[in-house]
């Protein structure tokens, strides 16, 4: 087979290249243009992004798929004590303990062939932000900063992405410039520290401050005028639009009203996805709550039907 004669083939020894040796796909390679087939015009093909706003809720840990939403009942042996009912979409049966979501899964894409080799926590976890699995040469983007790289900020002032949960381990930015790494909010009711100055820091104070520290910055960002340089100087600019925009409402749950609040359940998840909604409301490109310790190695039959409680709340009234 001649490589250099077969655009196909050199293009598939290019992508196979590139999976094994960098850790990526042969569309990021080619800066996101999607490939031409014969009689088609490949500047009319492009890779877009068909999403525009994201709310990514991830269970930290093995959420037990059989009494959640794959039971099986046909198999008793299997499915143990868990019970099916039926939802408002065909043919399609969920765990008794999610009653609330199966009056509304005909919004849901249901994908139960999904698997994974990668059999422990950091790695599955990579896996499940990156698609790409855990290496040491290479780290890879989150599904937020692909969405913000691509589709840009959503709403110039705000954060392009915010991680609900303060995972230390999140991918973050990856390879992309940290300006398209998420903000981290551990508690969602405390909205963003330190976006206001105290009363005696006035204004005047603030910007002096700034300035000096840019004149102490001009040097070493002339001299290293690179991207990682840049994207550290972004990063204050990005900031001081956000400790002046309006927008920052959007972080404030106080003004929602009491009942709607407690729809969504009164702790930390159920809060996240109240603050999630708010967020993308506002322009926010992605937006990721964690639900972390959603792991039974044992005692199924007692935890599991606790930790849907408070899922099948938040999911119901997004």
């Amino acid at each position: 087979m001649n490589l250099i004669q077969d655009p196909f083939s050199r293009r598939t020894f290019v992508s196979g290249a590139a999976k094994s040796f960098l850790g990526v796909s042969a569309m990021s390679v080619l800066g996101g243009k999607a490939l031409a087939v014969p009689g088609q015009d490949a500047s009319k093909i492009k890779q877009i992004a068909t999403a525009h706003n994201v709310i990514y809720l991830y269970m930290t840990g093995g959420m037990s798929h059989l009494d959640t939403f794959d039971p099986k009942p046909e198999n008793k042996d299997v499915m143990g004590l868990t019970k099916t009912i039926k939802t408002n979409a065909d043919g399609i049966q969920l765990s008794e303990n999610l009653p609330l979501v199966a009056r509304q899964m005909d919004k849901v894409a249901l994908i139960r062939s999904m698997f994974s080799t990668q059999g422990a926590h950091e790695q599955g976890q990579y896996y499940q932000h990156t698609s790409y699995t855990l290496r040491s040469s290479i780290r890879h983007p989150s599904m937020g900063a692909w969405l913000e790289k691509f589709q840009g900020r959503g709403n110039p002032t705000l954060p392009g992405s915010v991680m609900i949960g303060n995972d230390s381990r999140h991918p973050g930015a990856g390879f992309f410039e940290s300006r398209f790494a998420p903000l981290m909010i551990n508690d969602p009711e405390a909205g963003i520290n330190n976006v206001k100055t105290n009363q005696w820091f006035t204004e005047e104070r603030f910007h002096d401050r700034l300035s000096i520290a840019k004149q102490l910055d001009k040097q070493f960002a002339e001299t290293y005028n690179v991207k990682n340089v840049r994207a550290y100087a972004d990063m204050y600019d990005d900031a001081l639009k956000m400790m002046k925009s309006e927008e920052l409402k959007a972080f404030d749950l106080g003004n929602e009203p009491d009942a709607l609040r407690a729809k969504y359940g009164n702790d930390r998840f159920g809060q996240g996805c109240l603050l999630a909604r708010r967020l993308v409301e506002h322009g926010v490109r992605f937006v990721e709550v964690s639900f972390g310790n959603w792991d039974t190695h044992n005692a199924n039959f007692t935890r599991v039907p606790e930790l849907c409680d408070e899922l099948d709340s938040s999911l119901s009234t997004l």
